[in-house]
């Protein structure tokens, strides 16, 4: 129904999704990536985005349920169709520095134990790129209802991949941080007398 209130909870809903989305994979990338120039960029092109996204799409989204005129539905039709092309370009993005960054991080370390994870996260990542492909066809298609529907579940797989693989990449960073103590002959060294 065209009430305010399921209106607001899923633009709410559809706000925290992918803006939390967004910035789980900009949280993470720098333990992968060590450019802090890419990282702002990065940033900034999240920014962007839902100033140029979501803004826009959250009040066609308003206007076309309670205005009457069927022009704020064509439109609403045309900015959601480049809002999901925005999106996803922004997180296949994201998701191809990760992939260069992993293959790099891979040739670096050949073996060991986090191997098993950097390819994991290259699996990860190519397959998020798979499934935004697979909402820009949904919305090509014109098919909303299942492009919504496979949006929400696209965004729950992400978003629970991204904290598992989250919380490998932190051990990770943690576990190459950590620097031995000097010692001399088994005991910890002291400073100056």
């Amino acid at each position: 129904t065209a009430t305010w209130l399921p209106i607001t909870i899923s633009t709410v809903g559809w706000w925290a999704m992918v803006t939390a989305q967004s910035f789980v994979l900009y949280s993470r990338l720098n333990f992968v990536l060590f450019n802090p120039r890419v990282l702002h960029l990065v940033l900034y092109m999240i920014f962007v985005n839902i100033l140029l996204l979501m803004v826009p799409t959250t009040v066609l989204t308003y206007a076309s349920n309670f205005s009457g005129s069927n022009k704020f539905d064509n439109a609403f039709s045309v900015y959601e169709k480049i809002q999901i092309i925005g999106f996803s370009i922004q997180e296949i993005v994201i998701s191809g520095l990760y992939i260069q960054a992993t293959r790099h991080m891979i040739k670096l370390n050949p073996e060991g134990e986090s191997r098993k994870i950097v390819i994991q996260l290259f699996i990860i990542n190519f397959v998020f790129i798979i499934m935004d492909l697979a909402l820009i066809a949904l919305e090509s298609a014109n098919l909303y209802t299942y492009q919504t529907t496979f949006k929400g579940l696209v965004y729950s797989i992400k978003l629970k991949l991204e904290f598992a693989v989250l919380g490998k990449l932190v051990h990770i960073a943690n576990h190459h941080d950590r620097k031995p103590e000097s010692s001399h002959l088994g005991r910890p060294s002291e400073g100056p007398s």
